[in-house]
């Protein structure tokens, strides 16, 4: 029904019955007013236009009450308090305007970004702390010959992949990126994780990262645009190639024997699914650099 708007009357005035009902009946204004409305305790009363009420339901324990999206309502929506029911968890938001709650992690775990994640963090091993060892978040890519290494820079071939063998996993960990030194820039860069057979004989790709612009910054570059969980047991190898001819530096052997990496031509701009080492060129690899783990690497 609609509101009626009321109208004043002179002393004497006789109420008949159709005035009488239209404000005070059955189906008079009466019945448009909160309390005729109200069905239940807590409910909220607004304006959903002129002269009109509309009613809203209690919210749940701990929201809190603001404006819809359309800006044309009230609304209960998720607040802190109601998100945070539990020891150690932390906000972050699923979107614009959408707060989550993160899930507390585990002790000497690291906060990381991750677009992935539903909000936007997740929770991965890091650094240790208390009396605990320190988890290594990096790899150090040298070889395990006993020749004496050098460091020089190398400067990569266009369209010539470059394998090198890395240290044993520690522990499982998230590799992201590789920091590595270089003398010049040019082109763009693939880098890439390969897991090697039982006797070494070949290696499968099992990670490749975008085609990045080499950086410019000749001390401690990051490249990489890896996302790949590493785990304990397997034997790793890192690769990359170039698109043009920047300079890096580079560990290796004057022993001739067991040296860090090879390279093997490719004849495209592509890290290849497998590669097979005795059809590569031992010598000098680009490997004086690490893999890190969500921004916190170990040192050379």
């Amino acid at each position: 029904m609609a509101w009626t708007t009321g109208t004043d009357r002179a002393e004497g005035f006789i109420v008949e019955a159709a005035l009488y009902n239209q404000f005070l009946g059955a189906s008079g204004n009466i019945n448009l007013s909160a309390p005729y409305l109200a069905s239940a305790a807590a409910q909220i009363f607004y304006g959903s236009g002129s002269k009109v009420l509309a009613k809203l339901d209690k919210g749940t324990a701990y929201q809190y009450l603001t404006v819809n999206a359309a800006a044309n309502a009230p609304e209960w929506v998720a607040s802190p308090a109601s998100l945070l029911n539990g020891k150690g968890k932390i906000l972050s938001s699923s979107a614009a305007n959408t707060p989550v709650a993160i899930a507390a992690g585990t002790n000497d775990y690291i906060l990381e970004a991750r677009a992935s994640e539903a909000g936007g963090v997740r929770w991965i091993a890091g650094a240790g702390g208390g009396t605990s060892a320190a988890n290594p978040e990096g790899l150090f890519s040298a070889s395990f010959d006993m020749g004496m290494k050098n460091t020089y820079m190398f400067s990569a071939v266009a369209n010539t992949a470059y394998y090198w063998n890395l240290e044993s996993v520690l522990n499982n960990m998230t590799v992201t990126d590789y920091v590595i030194k270089l003398g010049s820039t040019a082109g763009n860069i693939i880098m890439g994780l390969y897991t090697a057979n039982s006797d070494t004989s070949t290696l499968t790709r099992v990670a490749v990262g975008s085609s990045v612009s080499c950086p410019s910054n000749d001390d401690s570059a990051v490249i990489g645009d890896l996302d790949y969980d590493m785990t304990v047991g397997n034997s790793y190898w890192g690769a990359m190639i170039c698109s043009s001819t920047p300079t890096f530096s580079s560990k290796f052997s004057d022993q001739g024997f067991n040296h860090p990496g090879f390279a093997l031509a490719a004849g495209s701009f592509a890290l290849p699914a497998s590669v097979t080492v005795s059809s590569g060129t031992f010598g000098h690899s680009p490997s004086g650099g690490m893999f890190k783990n969500g921004g916190v690497f170990t040192n050379t």
